[in-house]
């Protein structure tokens, strides 16, 4: 994961807060999200820009509390030496 989030990462969650790349990747190395299945729904290239938009149906724990959520990411990447690397993501809770 830490080479497919670049360093200037900017995420805002399904919180509506912001996080960066060493958030991001705490919260996985910590046990803190710990996600039991995700099932994509859909994913779209948007006019091959480097902007994926992916819904996925996505269930498990965050920070201790139980989730069963419809997400859509929407991600932004970045052509760097290391690849492409996604800089800017957001998630939002979906009916």
């Amino acid at each position: 994961m830490d080479r497919l989030v670049h360093p200037d990462l900017q995420f805002v969650g399904p919180d509506g807060l912001s996080y960066g790349k060493a958030d991001d990747l705490e919260y996985h190395r910590s046990g803190k999200m710990k996600v039991e299945s995700a099932e994509a729904e859909s994913l779209e290239i948007v006019d091959g820009d480097g902007v994926t938009v992916l819904v996925v149906h996505m269930r498990g724990e965050f920070d201790g509390e139980a989730f069963d959520s419809r997400l859509r990411y929407r991600r932004t990447w970045r052509s760097t030496q290391a690849g492409w690397q996604v800089v800017r993501a957001t998630a939002t809770a979906i009916e």
